[in-house]
């Protein structure tokens, strides 16, 4: 069985004693007297203090590597302990991201799960909203057929393109319905704007070619080229009337609505509501 440090000491010093012991003995005389010279000569050579020494330079070699494999193993857990911290702070950075991506996937879900759902109302919105551009587009064709005929040729075929525009399977159902919007939008302006255009007046007689000047919707006057007939639409008898009074409000208005003049007031005849 091989000896520890300690114990090789405890050795070295228990045959260091002995060796002292004996050295006084063969030193000492009998008689306590000096030791001979002839006793001094005949001790043995036998050399303790070199055995001492060899026994203390074994004790310190082992020694050393003793510490040596002491630091080495202190090298050694310092480097597994510095590792596992870090691999307890990945942990911790892993598990803290884990559940980030939990939350953040939690959340894609819900918000897919309202796509979903609002893709199937978008399918039923689909079915009510083709019908109601359809009523859209009767309900402004009837509109134009009861409103002031100003530039009735255009807002009528614009009316039919709708309806075309509604057959076609090549255009998407948010298109249609925004031409019918754009539409209304069209009408809407109308009742802002003044504008004066050349067209056709068809009467009872023969059709003339006539300057038109358009007031909002409130009033739609007629002049001929020669200033020899004005005249204005009546909205309740839904006809038209020749009337010389309007002459010089219709050539104020057509400065002002070619705006060659400056706004300014202008007389014209005005729809009043019914029951006024």
């Amino acid at each position: 069985m091989k000896r520890t440090a300690p114990d090789r000491i405890s050795s070295f010093l228990c045959g260091l004693a002995a060796i002292l012991g004996a050295l006084c003995l063969l030193g000492a005389d009998p008689d306590g007297g000096a030791a001979a010279p002839e006793a001094a000569k005949a001790a043995p050579v036998g050399d303790p203090a070199q055995a001492a020494f060899s026994l203390q330079k074994e004790v310190n070699s082992e020694a050393i590597e003793s510490q040596k494999q002491v630091e080495a193993l202190d090298d050694e857990a310092q480097e597994l302990l510095s590792k596992y911290r870090s691999i307890v702070t990945e942990t911790a950075s892993y598990e803290a991201y884990s559940k980030q991506l939990e939350a953040s996937l939690a959340s894609q879900q819900t918000e897919l799960d309202k796509i979903s759902e609002q893709m199937g109302r978008a399918n039923d919105t689909a079915r009510d909203v083709l019908p109601l551009t359809a009523r859209l587009i009767d309900d402004l064709d009837q509109f134009i057929k009861l409103d002031v005929p100003f530039q009735l040729a255009d807002r009528t075929e614009r009316v039919a393109g709708l309806r075309t525009l509604m057959n076609r399977a090549d255009v998407s159902l948010s298109e249609k319905y925004r031409r019918v919007v754009e539409a209304y939008l069209i009408e809407l302006e109308f009742g802002r704007t003044m504008e004066t255009y050349e067209g056709v007046l068809e009467t009872s007689g023969e059709p003339l070619t006539v300057d038109y000047v358009r007031i909002g919707r409130i009033a739609l006057l007629y002049q001929t080229p020669d200033g020899k007939l004005t005249g204005y639409w009546d909205q309740d008898a839904k006809a038209w009337v020749e009337s010389a009074e309007y002459e010089r409000a219709f050539k104020k208005a057509a400065r002002v609505a070619s705006k060659q003049d400056a706004p300014d007031l202008v007389v014209a005849p005005v729809h009043a509501p019914r029951g006024m």
